[in-house]
């Protein structure tokens, strides 16, 4: 059933005899007949619908992969089309798919170069709640930081956050607090804005 190298010109060959080989055959033919079944297939298209799969799954990956780097479904411009504006300052508060904390990082800072002046919010919901908190240059001037906002939306979510001035994040344990943290996060920044 089995065959292996133990060393140059060595080999350990392993085999079941007896009952056990009926076991095993018993066996094999169990899984294949699984296989066959989840699949849908007969015995003999087991074998080209796994590489099938393969390449499917291989296609996918690439995909996924040109997505990221392009930044996936984010589309920073429309979101700051459709922004909430507090004076002069536009506002972007918005859940993402993003799947880490480095494509959320890598979303803000897509946002922030569509953001001329004002202030985005994007959460993520991965394994535990994130958010990123982007300011533009002008607010940084002014004394609005990404960092005192991370804190604050962190807080709301049962954790904690911290930053740069332009670009900070927050994260927390409660994945239910995350919604209504980004829903607060629009008074939040109102008030340091109109502070």
């Amino acid at each position: 059933i089995e065959e292996s190298s133990l060393a140059s010109g060595v080999r350990r060959i392993v085999a079941v005899t007896g009952p056990k080989a009926v076991a095993f055959m018993q066996n094999q033919a169990e899984t294949i007949h699984a296989v066959q079944s989840t699949m849908n297939c007969g015995l003999d298209d087991v074998a080209e619908r796994v590489d099938q799969l393969l390449l499917q799954k291989k296609a996918l990956e690439k995909e996924l992969k040109r997505q990221k780097k392009s930044g996936g479904t984010f589309n920073a411009k429309s979101l700051v089309e459709k922004a909430k504006v507090v004076g002069d300052y536009k506002i972007v508060i918005e859940m993402t798919d993003a799947s880490s904390m480095d494509d959320l990082k890598s979303f803000g800072d897509a946002l922030l170069s569509s953001l001329k002046s004002g202030i985005g919010v994007l959460g993520a919901d991965s394994e535990k709640p994130m958010v990123v908190i982007v300011v533009s240059p002008d607010l940084v001037k002014d004394g609005v930081k990404a960092g005192v906002l991370a804190k604050e939306i962190g807080a709301e979510m049962g954790g904690g956050g911290g930053g740069k001035p332009h670009i900070a994040t927050a994260g927390g344990q409660d994945a239910k607090a995350l919604k209504s943290a980004l829903d607060k996060s629009f008074d939040i920044i109102k008030k340091i804005i109109q502070n």
